[in-house]
C-alpha cells in the first residue's frame, strides 16, 4: 500500500449507518454497496438497495467479486476519499487483503439486544426477512473463524455499543482518524 495514502478501508456490520454517512459525507466516504457488483438488477430497477437484498431470484453477476476488488482498489488508489466502506463478506476482505489493504472490521458487541437493535434497523430500512434471517448469525460468530493468522494481522476488529452507529465510533476512534 502507498504510504501517502491515508484512505482506511471499514468492512461494517450492516445497518450501522455507512450509506447514510458517506451520503452526508462525500468528500471523505465512499459506500461501496456490494449488492451493485454481486447481482444484475434487471426487472428490480424500482426496488432500492436494501429491498434487493435477500430476494431469491437475483442473479449472481459472473465477475462479481472480482469487479468489487477492482472498484475498492480503484476508491482506494484515487486518494479522494478518508473511508471507504465495504461488506463483510469473507471473500471481499480477503480480497481485499491480498491487494495489500489492512482492513477495519466493524461490529455491534455480540448479544441479544444487538440482535433486537439490528432487526429494528434492518426493518425500518426496508430490508426483508430472508435477509435480516441470513446475516444476523454473523453477528455472534467469531470473526478468528475465517482468516488464517496471516490475514488476522491485516485486520483490525473494533466492537461497538449496540446503539451506535460508524459515525459515532469514527468520532470517538483515535486510530483510524
Amino acid at each position: 500500500m502507498n504510504p501517502q495514502n491515508k484512505t482506511k478501508i471499514i468492512s461494517a456490520f450492516p445497518c450501522l449507518g455507512k450509506t447514510f454517512f458517506a451520503a452526508n459525507n462525500k468528500d471523505i466516504a465512499l459506500d461501496l454497496e456490494s449488492s451493485n457488483f454481486f447481482f444484475d438488477k434487471t426487472g428490480f430497477e424500482d426496488y432500492s438497495s436494501e429491498q434487493f437484498k435477500g430476494l431469491s431470484n437475483r442473479v449472481k453477476k459472473e465477475n462479481g467479486l472480482q469487479d468489487y476488488l477492482k472498484a475498492i482498489d480503484d476508491a482506494v488508489k484515487s486518494n479522494n476519499y478518508s473511508f471507504v466502506f465495504i461488506s463483510q463478506t469473507p471473500d471481499v476482505i480477503k480480497g481485499v487483503i491480498n491487494l495489500g489493504y489492512e482492513v477495519h472490521l466493524v461490529k455491534p458487541e455480540p448479544g441479544e439486544e444487538s440482535e433486537k437493535e439490528f432487526i429494528r434497523r434492518a426493518k425500518l430500512r426496508g430490508n426483508n426477512d430472508q435477509w435480516i434471517n441470513s446475516t444476523i448469525k454473523f453477528l455472534s460468530e467469531d470473526v478468528k473463524s475465517y482468516y488464517s493468522d496471516d490475514e488476522l494481522d491485516k485486520i483490525s476488529v473494533h466492537f461497538i455499543p449496540k446503539d451506535s452507529f460508524i459515525s459515532d465510533w469514527l468520532l470517538l476512534s483515535k486510530e483510524i482518524i
